[in-house]
């Protein structure tokens, strides 16, 4: 009786092990469509696109923020606000859209030395874009490695963006930040921005600066 059981036993997990197998194959091979709703080739239904012409069709809601879409590159200089030490830096912005009525942003960053070269990364934030409640209203809404939350809002101009927080909040072993300023601006295929930091108790002062150049996708 028990080797009887234990014959059923193994022929059943012989059984699963054949089906698992064939399942796997199947996938791999592309008979079995794990998410039809995936677009061909990419691992989202609609990919994020930072070029115009290609992609999902950009909402209209974004038409003040249509300037900024782009992957840009480029460099900058910093002052640390509590101290007045001053630095430079690379950075990369990368603005792109799925055809909702919002922009993903993410930035990275670098220090350089005064030759260029890379010295180690530095602080990296990600967030949204958003149209505001009327019609040149914009907000921004950003996150951060160094642990602060921040939302802004502000009006969109004649290819510039101009804002300032409304909530800033951080991570219990975060620096506090009482708020920030920023003004973006975009000319021909420069992405240009300027920064003022308030570090906790302490007044506005300026803290970045960058000039970043536009990157063509290929073709």
């Amino acid at each position: 009786m028990e080797t009887a059981y234990l014959v059923i036993l193994i022929a059943t997990f012989v059984v699963i092990g054949v089906l698992s197998v064939y399942v796997l194959l199947k996938l791999f091979a592309g008979s079995v469509d794990p998410g039809r709703a995936l677009t061909e080739g990419n691992d989202a239904p609609a990919p994020d696109t930072a070029d115009l012409r290609a992609g999902a069709p950009i909402h209209d809601a974004l038409l003040a923020l249509l300037p900024l879409v782009g992957v840009w590159h480029g460099t900058g200089a910093g002052v640390v606000a509590s101290t007045g030490a001053e630095f430079s830096f690379g950075q990369q912005i990368s603005i792109v859209h799925d055809g909702r009525p919002f922009l993903a942003y993410e930035s990275r960053s670098w220090l350089t030395d005064a030759d260029g070269a890379v010295l180690r990364q530095a602080w990296r934030e990600s967030g949204f874009w958003r149209p505001g409640a009327s019609q040149d209203d914009i907000e921004l809404v950003l996150a951060s490695n160094t642990g602060q939350a921040l939302v802004l809002g502000g009006v969109a101009g004649d290819r510039q963006w101009e804002l300032a927080t409304v909530s800033a909040e951080h991570a219990p072993s975060a620096k506090d930040v009482d708020g920030e300023r920023r003004l973006y601006a975009v000319r021909g295929e420069e992405l240009v921005y300027a920064t003022e930091l308030a570090p906790a108790g302490q007044p506005f002062a300026p803290h970045l600066n960058g000039r970043l150049q536009r990157r063509r996708p290929p073709g």
